[in-house]
């Protein structure tokens, strides 16, 4: 089965939170793909955290560091640029890029997202992850 991970479920995988550990179980078994912008995604959600103080410097450098070796095929955001703007009255642009690639792969979307969980997406399976 092949799901494509967006960045908010990146960072719960990475920083082993409860909801991580759900991610971690939707993507054991499968191929994990996701746009080349969910490193950077990913990490600024990271250094926005440890900013707001809500993760330790410690933490956010682990998260970063498994984010590295992370395995996931990423697919290039140019390659995903024509669908992802036709998405845009749909959901945010960035998000729309995760949801370009699991349309081009008839893969599911795994999200943490609750407004992309809820984004009005026909023929395309969202998991979102509570």
């Amino acid at each position: 089965m092949t799901l494509v991970l967006d960045a908010s479920a990146a960072v719960e995988l990475l920083l082993r939170t409860p909801k991580g550990l759900a991610v971690q179980a939707h993507v054991r078994d499968g191929l994990v793909v996701a746009p080349d912008l969910l490193d950077v995604e990913t990490c600024s959600a990271l250094a926005r955290l440890e900013r707001a103080g809500s993760i330790t410097r410690a933490e956010s450098d682990a998260a970063a560091h498994r984010l590295g070796r992370l395995p996931a095929r990423r697919m290039p955001a140019v390659t995903l640029l024509a669908v992802a703007w036709s998405l845009r009255d749909r959901v945010r642009i960035a998000d729309a890029f995760y949801v370009a690639a699991a349309i081009g792969l008839g893969a599911s979307l795994l999200t943490c997202d609750a407004r992309l969980g809820r984004a009005p997406l026909e023929n395309l399976t969202v998991t979102l992850v509570r």
